[in-house]
């Protein structure tokens, strides 16, 4: 087994679980050895306070300082889809120097799915899709992102809560700048799917050029039948491949 003294932290999307996550774990632990710690977002409590993104990077990032303090590592961080990726933000504004010096790279995983400026619609639109199956699911229920009876209720709810959440909403605005500043002098792997109904993939490709046009060293996957974080399901190979590529290069 290879040996690379890195350690990575993979933060999962909105209803995602920690054996799912464990997956990639598993593979970056058996081929480096790597010291992986899995998060999953706790989306409906960052979105109902006003600093609740805020609150989850502040735990998210004193975790990762105690694991630094007892073993200090470069840091490699795996975000999935919008939740990951805010909560990937909220993580950078927390982060201490010395964290901040150890992060070397970040992986960007079918995220962002949202343009730098965010109406009430759009999310009254797309944050239902992203939240409802593990609302039903919590339910009891087939877990979808639609529900002929739960849908419109839920999806007035967000309509209504972008409205009296303004600094939520600022913050997803924001982290599309903080995240590309954030890289301007550590690579960014951006991972996305042309069939990929949650992250439409315009909104990917306009953040990958703005990444680009500002001096990010990016590098791009891109899986023209992929799907909403199921590329190491469906494309397995091709996935793991360019990744590990990525990594070897970048620790």
């Amino acid at each position: 087994m290879a040996r690379a003294a890195f350690r990575e932290l993979i933060v999962g999307w909105h209803g995602s679980r920690e054996r799912q996550l464990r997956v990639l774990a598993k593979h970056d632990e058996s081929k480096y050895g790597a010291d992986v710690l899995t998060h999953v977002p706790r989306t409906f409590r960052a979105m109902s306070l006003a600093n609740g993104w805020a609150r989850e990077g502040r735990m998210l990032a004193e975790r990762l300082e105690r694991a630094h303090a007892a073993r200090p590592m470069p840091l490699v961080i795996h975000a999935f889809s919008n939740a990951g990726f805010w909560t990937t933000t909220a993580l950078l504004d927390q982060l201490s120097p010395a964290l901040r010096d150890a992060h070397r790279a970040t992986i960007v995983d079918s995220a962002p799915g949202f343009p730098p400026k965010v109406e009430a619609r759009f999310t009254a639109r797309y944050a239902t899709r992203a939240m409802l199956p593990a609302l039903l699911a919590q339910l009891g229920l087939r877990a979808s992102h639609s529900h002929p009876l739960l849908g419109p209720p839920f999806s007035a709810f967000l309509y209504a809560w972008h409205h009296i959440a303004p600094e939520q909403v600022r913050f997803m605005e924001r982290s599309l700048a903080r995240i590309r500043d954030a890289h301007r002098e550590r690579p960014l792997m951006v991972i996305w799917g042309g069939r990929d109904e949650l992250v439409p993939a315009r909104f990917v490709e306009a953040f990958v050029r703005d990444c680009e046009t500002h001096g990010v060293p990016l590098e791009r996957l891109y899986f023209e039948e992929g799907d909403h974080v199921r590329h190491l399901v469906a494309h397995r190979r091709e996935y793991l491949a360019a990744r590990d590529a990525f990594l070897a290069r970048v620790v």
